[in-house]
């Protein structure tokens, strides 16, 4: 019987339990649930929008919530900036007219960000709960879009950045007097949502919407009854919205002065006379960057030629059987040392070291893109720089300037490629990318000769200019032998070396000590094929640093943002 009696209680005492439960989760935790995240609801969410002749329109939203917990209000994030198809940013001026709570005017705080202007409407000091009523009248311009047959209003009502759905939305445009809808559509949801869940209504001006969810407009409508911007005023407002894009510019301006002052080259004043033979001492890629003002590939490519030159290494090319007649690959090079680095300039000593790491087997161009790295190719860049300096062609100050504003460039360039198209689109990313090239080309050109570098430029520009009409020299040159061979490599250097060639078509050249192929050197040259020896040179060793019709959605247009309590 006590036995019973016992099994009895523990079940009555088991089943009070869980009613208590029940009653508790029931008075806690149904009300959270029936409110909504947070403790509140949006009841509706109705906005009226009359569209002026000036291309503004007036926007008034009126918003009715249900607080079941102490809240002081509600704030609204209202959109200021948007950005194009291609992601370029632009501004619209809003001016919010009134805001009312409940019918009387509201205790409103702003604060305006760069995307949007935030209304924190409620008093500090003050917790409500239960139904509330807040209006919000504001213009707003820069919000239509101008079609070759319509002009059209994109616009989302309500916003899909809400803390809570909203149950019901509703939004009535009032067109201008005498304007007939061309067509018009809406779209319900979240963010990018297609859904249609949303009825449309026709009046003599006017359109309406409603839906149970958030909402997205879109009225085409007759042209000609709103003021549209010229292709001037369009062009002012994209420099005004966009300002970020003439930074850079800035920046440029800025250099250049600089470069007119500190890197400029002096004109040479007097006539260039053809010279018939280069300045002693003066190898192949110094006189490339005597001429240009900077190091530039076919410089370095000359360098390999004047090592065979000056007897250091023998090259073979061996040419790829031709596909069609056109031979489609790259020949096949190979480098042999003849000896060490013993009478070579730094830089070339340098260079040959690259090439055969002290070694004195041979070396096929194709591998050696593996050992030579950009680290090592910046710093034979940088030897032949000092080379020219300790010599007296450049101004050495000038050279540390020139590095003084490569550098900005570069930052400037990688700006544009890793951050401005996310923030401010293609234009401005173009604009930042462009000024850092430009930027770059003047801190390349930033070394300034000497009055010896002056001098030798005018004297080299005389012997590539012979070079170059060296048929018009021909009784200059006939009697030098081999002239072609020992002055290939400045050919390279002033990348003229087809021309320099063509000169010599159907005149006798002994083949080269330092060069053996399938084809001879002076036809490689002319035909142009030996721009494919000096394409795979460089590759070699200059490794590279590797809406209204239907097409919209739910957030589209202009217009949306959000809001929350709080």
């Amino acid at each position: 019987m006590l036995k019973h009696l016992m099994s009895m209680l523990r079940i009555r005492t088991s089943t009070c339990t869980k009613f208590f439960v029940c009653i508790i989760a029931f008075l806690f935790i149904t009300p959270t649930i029936a409110s909504g995240q947070g403790g509140w609801v949006i009841n509706s969410f109705d906005s009226n929008i009359v569209i002026n002749d000036d291309a503004t329109i007036t926007v008034t939203e009126t918003i009715d919530v249900d607080f079941s917990v102490q809240k002081h209000g509600i704030y609204r994030d209202l959109p200021v900036r948007y950005q194009d198809d291609y992601g370029n940013s632009f501004k619209t001026d809003l001016d919010v007219i009134s805001v009312l709570q409940d019918g009387e005017s509201a205790s409103v705080s702003y604060e305006y960000g760069y995307n949007f202007t935030s209304l924190k409407i409620g008093d500090a000091d003050e917790l409500i709960t239960g139904e509330h009523q807040y209006v919000i009248t504001y213009t707003v311009d820069k919000v239509f879009l101008y079609f070759e047959d319509y002009d059209e209003l994109y616009w989302n009502v309500t916003g899909t950045e809400w803390e809570v759905p909203i149950k019901h939305s509703s939004a009535i445009v009032v067109l201008p007097s005498g304007t007939t809808i061309a067509q018009s559509a809406c779209y319900t949801g979240k963010q990018g949502s297609i859904a249609q869940d949303c009825a449309i209504t026709n009046t003599e001006h006017s359109i309406s919407f409603t839906a149970d969810d958030f909402l997205t407009v879109a009225v085409g409508f007759s042209k000609g009854f709103i003021y549209e911007p010229t292709q001037s005023d369009r062009f002012w407002m994209f420099v005004v919205n966009n300002l970020v894009i003439v930074l850079p510019w800035i920046f440029v301006v800025g250099v250049f002065i600089f470069w007119l002052k500190h890197g400029k080259d002096p004109k040479i004043k007097k006539a260039i006379v053809a010279q018939y033979e280069p300045p002693k001492g003066i190898k192949a890629v110094y006189a490339g960057m005597i001429v240009d003002g900077s190091i530039k590939p076919e410089h370095m490519s000359a360098m390999i030629i004047q090592l065979a030159v000056d007897g250091y290494l023998k090259i073979d090319v061996v040419e790829k059987d031709k596909i069609m007649g056109v031979i489609k690959q790259m020949p096949e090079i190979t480098l042999t040392p003849i000896k060490g680095v013993e009478g070579l300039d730094t830089s070339h000593a340098y260079y040959y070291e690259l090439l055969f790491r002290g070694k004195m087997d041979p070396v096929k161009l194709s591998e050696i893109k593996s050992f030579i790295t950009p680290q090592k190719v910046s710093k034979l860049r940088r030897l032949l720089h000092t080379r020219l300096i300790e010599d007296g062609f450049q101004i050495k100050k000038s050279s540390a300037y020139g590095v003084a504003v490569f550098i900005p460039g570069i930052i400037i360039g990688f700006i544009g490629i890793m951050l401005i198209p996310q923030l401010f689109g293609t234009v401005a990313a173009f604009s930042f990318i462009a000024s850092g090239v430009i930027v770059c080309i003047f801190g390349a050109t930033m070394p300034k000769p000497t009055p010896l570098g002056i001098e030798t430029k005018w004297y080299l520009l005389g012997f590539k200019d012979f070079m170059h009409t060296a048929e018009r020299y021909r009784s200059e040159w006939q009697e030098k032998e081999n002239i072609f061979a020992q002055y290939l490599p400045y050919a390279i250097a002033f990348n003229d070396v087809k021309k320099w060639a063509k000169t010599f078509e159907g005149v006798y050249q002994k083949q080269p000590d330092w060069y053996s192929g399938n084809v001879a050197l002076v036809v490689l040259a002319s035909s142009g094929r030996f721009d494919a020896v000096s394409s795979a040179v460089k590759s070699a060793t200059l490794p590279g640093s590797s809406g209204s019709g239907g097409g919209g959605h739910s957030g589209g247009g202009f217009g949306g943002g959000g809001g929350g309590s709080w």
